[in-house]
């Protein structure tokens, strides 16, 4: 079993081939990333099981494997806590309504978990409906003093 990180939404899962005894008869199989449903192939002998991370498990490989933002896309962070109340999360993304980015990243500062907020839902649909991409970063004030000039930041 293996960890990869999808290439549409930015998580990480678990990929496990299935399978695969017979040799030689490698095929294009799917890999479908369990948080989004985004699918690429892969060449196997069996067929591929995803699964997520666990909260505790996806943190860690945030932490060891930091997101690469690309240099061709304009991308804005937005660093969350979770005291940061739900109208100064949506403040900072309504600043960005006509800022013509790519993508919002949303910098998770401290041990919580942002995904598990009440607002959730309501922030990344707010996050979605401007940007094609949306990801989380779990990040230390380090991080996001490097991310500085790779990407632009609301604190």
């Amino acid at each position: 079993m293996r960890i990869e990180r999808c290439s549409h939404c930015e998580r990480a899962f678990h990929v496990a081939e299935i399978g695969g005894a017979m040799p030689g008869t490698k095929e294009r199989e799917d890999i479908s990333c369990p948080h989004c449903r985004y699918t690429y192939t892969e060449t196997s002998n069996g067929a591929f099981r995803t699964t997520p991370l666990s909260a505790v498990e996806e943190r860690a490989f945030d932490e060891a494997n930091p997101i690469e933002y690309r240099r061709t896309e304009k991308t804005y962070g937005i660093v969350v806590t979770a005291a940061t109340p739900t109208d100064e999360v949506l403040a900072k993304i309504g600043r960005l309504r006509h800022a013509c980015g790519d993508r919002i990243a949303i910098l998770a500062l401290g041990p919580d978990d942002v995904r598990a907020r009440p607002d959730w839902r309501t922030i990344a649909s707010e996050c979605k409906a401007m940007v094609k991409h949306l990801s989380v970063e779990y990040v230390t004030q380090a991080r996001i003093d490097a991310l500085v000039s790779q990407i632009s930041i609301l604190a």
